[in-house]
């Protein structure tokens, strides 16, 4: 009937789960770079993928590297950091944006263990505004690791997650429904981005 649900738990429980690699590839090209980069690795790996083997993320092409985060869209004024293929969302919200003369680098985390620090570093500490937009808990995944990462490393950035903050039992739908639902779709993204950078904008 087209209903799906998000696996809410898996990244955040799997993350602390000692010498288990940790994948969410954002599209189908994706998922088959980080199968062939990660198949013979010693220990279990744990795959996060999608039901969407048709939608492909504009600016990835396919990249996969481990322990790397792949650039989509470069821009200057924050960044949106995302996992999985609710990365298609981000991205359309980043374009949206630019039609806006609002500037966004998008990155997708594709790596969650090991985790991408350097990368994350660098791309965080460029920006005083840091998106993250998964279809996950809030807690424990990419929105955890980008705080985590922020916090130990002291770089002033605001960190926004965006998220599931609360799951009802038994919630199901279209993928476009829940993204919807949770503050996951382009336009809600769009929302927020406004949002914060009106907040950064009145505290200068």
């Amino acid at each position: 009937n087209g209903a799906t649900h998000y696996g809410l738990e898996d990244v955040g429980l799997m993350r602390i789960q000692p010498g288990i690699t940790v994948i969410a590839p954002a599209d189908h090209q994706q998922a088959r770079a980080a199968f062939l980069a990660t198949w013979n690795l010693p220990g279990p790996v744990y795959y996060r993928l999608g039901k969407d083997d048709q939608t492909t993320i504009p600016g990835l092409e396919g990249r996969f590297e481990l322990g790397r985060v792949q650039i989509i869209r470069e821009g200057d004024e924050l960044v949106i950091l995302t996992m999985g293929s609710v990365a298609n969302e981000a991205a359309s919200a980043a374009a949206a944006l630019a039609g806006q003369g609002i500037s966004c680098t998008v990155a997708v985390v594709a790596s969650l263990t090991p985790a991408p620090v350097d990368d994350l570093v660098a791309i965080v500490a460029r920006f005083p505004l840091v998106l993250t937009v998964e279809a996950h808990y809030v807690v424990g995944g990419v929105g955890s690791l980008v705080s985590e990462v922020a916090a130990e490393r002291g770089l002033g950035c605001r960190v926004v997650r965006c998220g599931v903050r609360t799951m009802p039992d038994g919630l199901s739908g279209s993928q476009s429904y829940l993204h919807q639902t949770h503050g996951l779709s382009s336009g809600a993204i769009v929302k927020t981005v406004l949002q914060e950078l009106g907040v950064q904008r009145a505290m200068k």
